[in-house]
């Protein structure tokens, strides 16, 4: 069985989702507190893996340009 490029790449935990509102509206405080704890846990995630794309993307075409001198 060969694998391809996609499963590869794919992380062993799954994609990285933002959480489901349970409540739209005239949610309790509590939950709240709790979204919004979990909100920026994501978002703090998310923030260093596209940093880290960016800073590849960034080494490779420095790395072309570079290259051809």
């Amino acid at each position: 069985m060969r694998a391809t490029r996609v499963s590869a790449l794919r992380p062993a935990d799954g994609v990285v989702t933002p959480p489901h509102r349970t409540f739209k509206k005239d949610a309790p405080d509590w939950y709240e507190e709790m979204y919004e704890r979990q909100r920026k846990a994501h978002s703090s995630r998310r923030i260093r893996v596209e940093r880290g794309i960016a800073h590849l993307k960034n080494w490779r075409a420095l790395a072309r340009h570079l290259g051809r001198r």
